[in-house]
């Protein structure tokens, strides 16, 4: 699957094929669905108010096909704003997810002039190699009864590794919005809704530490910060996050604090919000 960069020869004439046969099956996807309208509004059922968000129930009768209006994850990868993914432009991530639609990949220059593409995309999920110290991740979370074609909530990971390859990362929720096939947005979301960030307290094993006769406050002085690095799997919805704090301690602090820490803490997503395992 993996096909690197195709810049010329009888591999490109086929990717480029294969991008002209998705556009050509969009547009006659696009007058399938204006058809149907049509006959629905010359029937006079055509004139009932399509309804969205948490509401919809998609009926024949609305005159747009359901497919049209479910949305996946490459639909949010688009619409990202630029303050939250600057890195990349438009016109780069919608060639990027049309190779991958054509079982390639597409590896482009992105703004500091380094290579980004995309590694991993379902219909729900997506993991993007942006910089050699930089990545995103994002999910389409089920929510309600798997949620709804017209809105769904997507989380975004982005994490960051310095030249010590100390990651961490800031997760954003977004919510998916589809009022009709042609008509899309990305909203931002309050994070605390779904997700409240781990006391740093969390990875310490407190019993541990009062059987050691050590102070809790006195071991957390030693590190100012607290960095976590977030994944999620393409299956399933279990968000792991990872203390990477190794290379901010000395080879001392190390030996002593390792066996007090939790490196490893996960959260179950429930449906409604991400809740932490004990």
């Amino acid at each position: 699957m993996w096909g690197g960069i195709r810049n010329e020869g009888w591999e490109f004439k086929k990717i480029r094929m294969r991008k002209l046969i998705y556009i050509l099956a969009g547009m006659a996807a696009m007058v399938g669905c204006l058809s149907i309208g049509n006959r629905a509004h010359a029937s006079g059922v055509g004139d009932a108010p399509i309804p969205v968000g948490d509401a919809l129930e998609v009926k024949e009768e609305t005159g747009i096909a359901q497919d049209s209006l479910w949305t996946s994850v490459s639909d949010a990868f688009l619409l990202i704003p630029d303050k939250d993914l600057d890195i990349l432009a438009q016109s780069q991530r919608n060639e990027m997810v049309i190779y991958m639609h054509a079982d390639s990949v597409y590896k482009c220059r992105n703004v500091y002039t380094g290579l980004s593409w995309i590694e991993d995309m379902t219909q729900d999920y997506m993991r993007v190699h942006l910089t050699d110290v930089s990545s995103l991740q994002l999910k389409i979370l089920p929510t309600g009864k798997l949620g709804t074609p017209t809105r769904r909530l997507v989380m975004s990971i982005y994490t960051i590794s310095g030249e010590s390859d100390t990651a961490d990362s800031t997760i954003k929720f977004y919510n998916l919005t589809k009022y009709t096939p042609d008509s899309i947005t990305l909203t931002e979301v309050a994070a605390r809704k779904y997700f409240t960030l781990p006391n740093p307290e969390c990875f310490y094993n407190v019993d541990k530490i009062k059987a050691e006769g050590m102070k809790l406050k006195t071991l957390m002085a030693e590190m100012p910060f607290h960095t976590v690095a977030y994944t999620i799997p393409a299956e399933g919805n279990l968000l792991t996050g990872r203390l990477t704090i190794d290379n901010y301690l000395t080879t001392e602090q190390r030996d002593r604090m390792n066996p007090l820490l939790i490196k490893t803490l996960r959260w179950r997503w429930t449906g409604k919000k991400f809740e932490m395992e004990r």
